[in-house]
């Protein structure tokens, strides 16, 4: 199991800084977490409280997090499937995701970063707006690492991937 790091991401400077203060504050706290991740510890506590239908319930109430990241380094070259090759992967989330706002899945694959949001509509109505700020960014540093590339937008190395979101029907807030 991994250590969840709780990283302060800074919003000022150019890109290419906060890029490189974020990835040292993240080298830091990985080479001090020498003790079994907190999961590792609560794990038995938490499959005893799923069993009993409490976990939805806890996590509807949870205010330790707003905003979820998950980073899955994915094959450095092309894989196939039965001969065919895949060309591209986007990362998914599922599960109960309780009172988390936004979540960001990203996934590399074959020299290509794919990141997809997941956010609770009623809670983010700026998601187009969150979207293309994020794009920018990656942009950005993009630019602050090698220049410009001369990349068009349909061959970017990274991409923000978004879609329709089927209409959710009614549910009861918790109380």
């Amino acid at each position: 199991a991994a250590t969840p790091l709780l990283v302060d991401v800074p919003a000022s400077a150019d890109a290419g800084a906060r890029l490189a203060a974020i990835a040292g504050t993240v080298r830091t706290l990985r080479a001090s977490a020498t003790e079994p991740p907190p999961i590792a510890l609560v794990a038995p506590l938490f499959r005893a409280v799923a069993a009993l239908g409490l976990y939805r319930w806890y996590m509807a109430r949870q205010r330790r997090m707003h905003t979820l990241t998950s980073n899955v380094h994915g094959p450095d070259r092309p894989l196939a499937v039965a001969g065919i090759p895949v060309e591209s992967i986007i990362p998914i989330s599922a599960g109960e995701a309780g009172n988390i706002t936004v979540g960001f899945v990203v996934m590399s694959y074959a020299g290509t970063l794919t990141i997809t949001i997941v956010a609770d509509r009623d809670q983010t109505p700026d998601l187009p707006a969150l979207a293309s700020a994020l794009q920018d960014e990656l942009d950005a540093l993009i630019r602050s690492s090698t220049g410009p590339s001369g990349r068009g937008e349909d061959d970017r190395l990274m991409r923000i991937t978004t879609g329709p979101v089927p209409p959710r029907p009614a549910r009861r807030r918790p109380a």
